[in-house]
């Protein structure tokens, strides 16, 4: 009763199927990308934070060096 009769439908429902097999490991694998971009997200966050430290320390060892030198040239 509910079979189909025609081959035409039989093709339109494999494709169907099909399609629906496509989008499910479409769908798979861009929640396993946009957990990879994630990670990297995090890992360059990381990096920045850590660049920021280098920088601010950076900063002030030319401004001791700076204030070093302007007491030795007013010994």
């Amino acid at each position: 009763m509910f079979g189909f009769k025609t081959e035409e439908e039989k093709a339109k429902l494999a494709d169907y199927d099909r399609l629906l097999a496509e989008n499910k490991d479409l769908l798979a694998h861009d929640k396993a990308m946009e957990e990879n971009r994630n990670e990297w997200m995090d890992y360059a966050k990381a990096i920045e934070a850590k660049l920021e430290a280098v920088e601010t320390e950076l900063i002030i060892r030319r401004k001791n060096d700076e204030f070093r030198q302007k007491l030795a040239v007013m010994k």
